[in-house]
């Protein structure tokens, strides 16, 4: 018995994050909307995508939304170059693990081109 409720409850975990990762256009849409110079509301999205995508099990999306998040704080006219940089790697996360791939965030070279920001001097 205990295992049929373990695979319901695997089932519905996976039917949340497939649900959230569906959500992610709409995610990007917003953030895409936003001017460099709103680093405040942008900090607040990719705040929110730090808080939940661990919790969706997308830790990932919380790692870039961490970075980005401090970004907002520290270095907020790197935006300009470093906006478009995350919103492409939040849409690679996206599309891998919606067809359940894994995703290595660290062996991405737009991540530790974002990375950069937080040192650069620009």
């Amino acid at each position: 018995m205990n295992a049929i409720r373990i695979e319901s409850l695997d089932e519905l975990l996976e039917e949340l994050r497939q649900g959230y990762l569906a959500s992610i256009p709409q995610k990007i849409e917003q953030i895409r909307s936003r001017k460099e110079c709103e680093e405040f509301a942008v900090q607040g999205d990719f705040h929110r995508l730090k808080g939940s995508g661990a919790s969706y099990g997308v830790p990932e999306i919380s790692q870039l939304g961490e970075i980005m998040v401090q970004i907002c704080r520290e270095k907020p006219k790197a935006l300009s170059w470093v906006l478009p940089l995350s919103i492409e790697l939040l849409e690679k996360i996206r599309v891998a693990r919606l067809h359940n791939h894994p995703f290595q965030i660290q062996a991405e070279e737009r991540y530790h081109e974002i990375l950069l920001a937080l040192t650069s001097v620009k």
